[in-house]
């Protein structure tokens, strides 16, 4: 049995792809690590739940487990 790893990429380094679903790192958040998304219109960050994002780091999503 093999774990996929998650790779964070630093918010300074690199943004997704604007409107991709990605996991944020935020160390300073109640919840450091959320779903949230790069609006590349306004370049912002956001959470899933419509608020702003500060994230530090960001990575994609697992694909979860194989069937």
């Amino acid at each position: 049995m093999t774990a996929e790893s998650i790779e964070w990429t630093p918010v300074a380094d690199e943004t997704p792809d604007s409107d991709q679903t990605v996991l944020l790192f935020d160390a300073k958040a109640t919840e450091p690590v959320w779903a949230g998304f790069w609006d590349d219109g306004v370049e912002a960050w956001f959470y899933v739940t419509g608020g702003d994002a500060e994230p530090t780091h960001w990575a994609e999503f697992p694909e979860g487990p194989k069937p």
